[in-house]
């Protein structure tokens, strides 16, 4: 049956939440979250931390397609409702019935990542996106995120799919897991109902390649056509070529060009291969797609990287919806882009060029939190096919609500996490440096949010020390921060969301530029 579903007036809307909070003992219940079903109506709501749902319809005449549902019966204005608890199973057995809240594919539409690492950020997300036309993925976690929040897959997936619940939301939203590095990995992502895939083959790629001399690489790349099968046939391929693209770039693959790629990323091409397959075999039935990313590798990829990686998995059959390369300059985490911007400008042009040349597929852009002065450029080069990624900017917010309405909450948190900072950054590329930081004792209150969100060395110790913050723990095995921070997001959650909207609104404006430009001039014409 196809589920249609439309917003609830929102006068009605009003009227039912007041009648639900009562009923249902609510602290708070979210009139925007009101929809109307085939023969029902839907509800979020929340008491305390605790995630609320409401599944009404006219007295005794549940409709066939919600039978799953299950909860404590109760009654308003006429109708039967079904109170629930919002969680695992209810969300589960909702996404099942409704597609609206059935994570989707981005497909070719401009789209927007966000690492939800709070698990309370996606109203705010979808506030900051209203009106952009670009394609939520609201659920977007890496296993090393999830690892250092401490939590599953499924959780990620909850928390999202909540968020768009609580919002009204119902044109679609993805669901990323980012960079994926084992077939594990692929397992617990796909079982929990991901449907974009970013295969991150690190630990296959030779990263030291761009630094050897060139006998070290020769003999690697003798090591290469011993080791991997195919790799025989690459030198009559690619080796002395010239490869053209739209009369702009042309691609010439020999000397060092060629060997580098060859072993940078010649043990990795199987492998991309093998987590496809993986990912197909696991999201059997239902819709999905893949993003390749090397841009945690240490060296800048080269189009003839790109080249060589884009032909290769095409020849085995593997269709990727995105590339995510490894830029020029710096894309720190939390701060703004580092480089020579004329240059960036250059080889996204070059590599979109090369991804439209090979399946027309989107560049993405990793850490892409705060990078205010290229994404007027990125838009643009790219021609609007572009995938962006913002990931602890939900934890920055947070950590703005936190200076504002606790002081002496942020001072606790901060003062612990500067000790971990050493230990957390070990997995990032960033320059901020707590020894150019006041501590946060020497600091009045209203300094607190300007030195360690708005500045950039304090806003980088606090962006990599999230985990730290989350999952201390006192002598008793008591949690030191995580249960004080939701409690306060909780309370302050429209101050959370407001903030959100504001900085990320800024990121979306930004991408909009070219776009706005674009129609204005065809209007015109």
């Amino acid at each position: 049956m196809d589920i249609r579903a439309s917003k609830t007036p929102p006068a009605a809307a009003r009227r039912r939440a007041a009648a639900l909070a009562s009923l249902g003992g609510w602290t708070r219940a979210y009139p925007g979250s009101a929809v109307t079903l085939p023969g029902a109506w839907l509800f979020a709501g929340r008491s305390g931390l605790d995630r609320c749902i409401a599944f009404g319809h006219p007295a005794g005449k549940k409709p066939r397609w919600a039978a799953a549902l299950q909860g404590r019966l109760a009654a308003i204005d006429g109708d039967d409702v079904l109170l629930l608890d919002g969680d695992h199973d209810t969300l589960v057995t909702l996404r099942k019935m409704l597609p609206f809240l059935q994570p989707r594919p981005t497909g070719k539409t401009p789209s927007f990542g966000f690492g939800d690492r709070t698990g309370m950020a996606t109203p705010g997300h979808l506030l900051a996106l209203k009106g952009s036309g670009f394609f939520p993925n609201l659920a977007q976690q890496s296993i090393r995120e999830m690892t250092r929040t401490q939590r599953e897959p499924a959780e990620v997936i909850d928390a999202a799919v909540f968020g768009a619940l609580q919002s009204g939301h119902l044109s679609g939203f993805g669901a990323d897991a980012d960079h994926l590095k084992t077939l594990d990995d692929v397992d617990r992502c796909a079982d929990a109902g991901f449907v974009s895939f970013t295969l991150d083959a690190i630990e296959k790629v030779i990263d030291a390649a761009p630094r050897m001399n060139d006998a070290d690489l020769e003999q690697a790349y003798q090591k290469i056509l011993a080791e991997v099968p195919a790799a025989k046939g690459w030198e009559k391929k690619y080796s002395g070529k010239t490869f053209t693209f739209e009369k702009k770039v042309a691609v010439r693959m020999e000397g060092r060009a060629f060997r580098e790629a060859i072993v940078k990323y010649g043990r990795a091409i199987p492998y991309w291969i093998e987590m496809e397959k993986r990912v197909r075999a696991k999201t059997k039935g239902r819709a999905c797609e893949i993003e390749i990313a090397v841009d945690e590798t240490g060296a800048v990829t080269t189009a003839a990287e790109h080249v060589f990686i884009a032909r290769e998995l095409a020849g085995r059959g593997m269709k990727f919806e995105g590339f995510a390369p490894r830029f020029v300059g710096e894309f720190e985490k939390g701060v703004d882009y580092k480089g020579e911007r004329k240059i960036l400008e250059d080889s996204v042009i070059e590599h979109a060029v090369l991804a439209r040349a090979h399946g027309g597929y989107k560049i993405s852009v990793h850490s892409g939190s705060d990078k205010f002065s290229i994404y007027p450029m990125i838009a643009k080069a790219t021609q609007g096919c572009f995938h962006l990624k913002t990931a602890g900017t939900s934890w920055m917010e947070a950590v703005r609500v936190i200076a504002r309405k606790d002081p002496a909450l942020f001072r606790e948190i901060c003062e612990f996490v500067r000790g971990q900072f050493a230990k957390d950054v070990a997995s990032y590329h960033i320059s901020g440096n707590p020894a150019g930081v006041p501590p946060p004792g020497t600091l009045k209150d209203s300094e607190l949010e300007k030195v360690y969100v708005v500045e950039d060395d304090g806003r980088q110790i606090m962006h990599v020390t999230y985990g730290s913050a989350f999952t201390a723990k006192d002598d008793t095995g008591r949690w030191l921060f995580r249960d004080r921070i939701f409690a306060l997001l909780a309370k302050e959650e429209d101050l959370y969301t407001a903030c959100l909207q504001k900085h990320l609104g800024r990121h979306v404006k930004g991408l909009k530029t070219q776009a706005a430009a674009k129609k204005r001039s065809t209007v015109g014409a």
